[in-house]
Parts: structure tokens; C-alpha cells; sequence
């Protein structure tokens, strides 16, 4: 069995259910879910948010992140090659 938690809405003692083990925060009394609802609505739509405004900033600075791609992934391909090359040379040619 699972240890009594207390729940962080209303500070009463329950035992989660074994499916959700220790992500369990709110006990069953249906006020309880509804206040843990709108707190999980608030931090999805924060998140959401978040990523529309990373959108709007991708979308205004296409030129510069294609530019860093460029570069970041012209360096990162060289560094393949030589570790595939050097790894060649070592297992293959012996």
C-alpha cells in the first residue's frame, strides 16, 4: 500500500491511487479536482503562450536562424567526418 500524502488544496490525508503513486496531489473530494483542474488549464494555456510567442520571434528572425544554421551545422558536420574518418582508421585499416 501506498503512504498517506495530504493533499494541497485542502490538507486532509488520503491515499493515492496505485496507478498515479507519488503524481497524486489532490485527494478525491470533487472541489479539490476541480480547484487541481484550473491550476493545470492556467500552466497549459501559459505554456501555449510561450510557444506563440517563440513562433512570432522564429518568424521575425528567419534570416538570422538560417545564418546560425549554416554555421552551427557546417562545424558539426565537419567534426562527423573526422570521427568517422578516424574511427575508419583505426578499426578498418589495421
Amino acid at each position: 500500500m501506498l503512504r498517506k500524502r495530504k493533499c494541497r488544496y485542502c490538507g486532509k490525508w488520503f491515499r493515492p491511487l496505485h496507478r498515479l503513486k507519488n503524481r497524486q496531489i489532490a485527494c478525491f473530494n470533487p472541489v479539490c479536482q476541480a480547484i487541481h483542474k484550473k491550476t493545470l488549464d492556467k500552466k497549459e494555456k501559459a505554456k501555449g503562450l510561450r510557444r506563440l510567442n517563440s513562433k512570432d520571434w522564429q518568424k521575425e528572425h528567419k534570416v538570422w536562424i538560417s545564418e546560425y544554421n549554416k554555421i552551427y551545422y557546417s562545424k558539426r558536420r565537419k567534426e562527423i567526418l573526422a570521427r568517422k574518418k578516424e574511427w575508419y582508421r583505426r578499426n578498418v585499416q589495421e
